[in-house]
């Protein structure tokens, strides 16, 4: 679990919800150095939080069961949507002001968990969208662009050909829109995202629910409420923008993995 996620526990001032931070250590690119995560990342939080503690993933996952075994309220899950960094959505993570300053669910034993799969920011790809382009895509761009500068200094010496280089003119400047339009796809990081929010998102906040689960059940496989019913933990989502996304994706796994096996009598 420390490999695949960073967590963190955070001490909120006048709550006495106890709240953690889990987020994926996947990477905004598959090429990116990832090896001080974690230090970086406290180093932002203390900005905002007066104390914050960073743990393991398991201890997280421990102490989050250790609460859970004594509550009878449903864990909170939220889950950040698009365009969200880590710098955007600290904040409000490792504040969890709405939390706080919801009467109803501050007063009772709640366990809230902030989840943060890997998003970045709008335009924060342009520094390396070249480098990342593969050759067909850049010669795509700039041979037309050459053959438009010298398709207009042409057309000062020879008037005549204009018909000719009016059909040269709008296949180049397609091939050029082609280009360009695929770079703005990537600084807008919306399917990047999207990419992200389905195949690191969705999976790692099922490994968490699971995992919580399954230690669950190692400490309390029978632990029943005070009417005698088999006592079970529920979890409410919070899914912003793109986050939905993830909730929805996560609660159609769970509900293959958690779902009664059908009677054979």
């Amino acid at each position: 679990m420390s490999d695949l996620f960073s967590a963190y526990e955070v001490y909120v001032k006048d709550s006495k919800i106890p709240a953690y931070i889990i987020e994926s250590t996947a990477p905004d690119n598959i090429d990116d150095n990832v090896n001080n995560l974690d230090t970086v990342r406290t180093t932002q939080i203390q900005k905002i939080v007066e104390k914050v503690g960073d743990i393991n993933a398991d201890k997280l996952i421990a102490n989050i069961v250790d609460h859970l075994r004594i509550s009878d309220n449903p864990s909170l899950i939220s889950i950040h949507g698009f365009n969200n960094p880590f710098q955007v959505i600290i904040e409000g993570f490792f504040t969890f002001k709405g939390v706080i300053n919801d009467h109803e669910i501050n007063n009772h034993d709640v366990v809230c968990i902030g989840y943060r799969w890997p998003s970045e920011q709008i335009f924060a790809p342009v520094r390396t969208a070249l480098r990342a382009a593969p050759n067909f895509l850049i010669g795509l761009f700039f041979v037309p662009v050459l053959v438009l500068l010298a398709v207009y200094l042409l057309s000062f010496e020879k008037p005549g050909l204009f018909t000719i280089i009016a059909w040269i003119v709008g296949p180049c400047l397609f091939l050029v829109a082609i280009s360009v339009t695929t770079f703005i796809l990537r600084i807008a990081v919306y399917f990047r995202d999207g990419y992200r929010a389905s195949s690191y998102g969705v999976p790692d906040l099922v490994e968490i629910i699971q995992q919580i689960d399954k230690k669950y059940l190692e400490k309390e496989p029978k632990t029943k409420n005070d009417d005698g019913q088999l006592k079970r933990v529920e979890l409410s989502f919070i899914g912003h923008s793109m986050g939905a996304y993830v909730v929805t994706g996560a609660v159609r796994i769970l509900f293959q993995c958690f779902r009664r096996p059908l009677s054979t009598t």
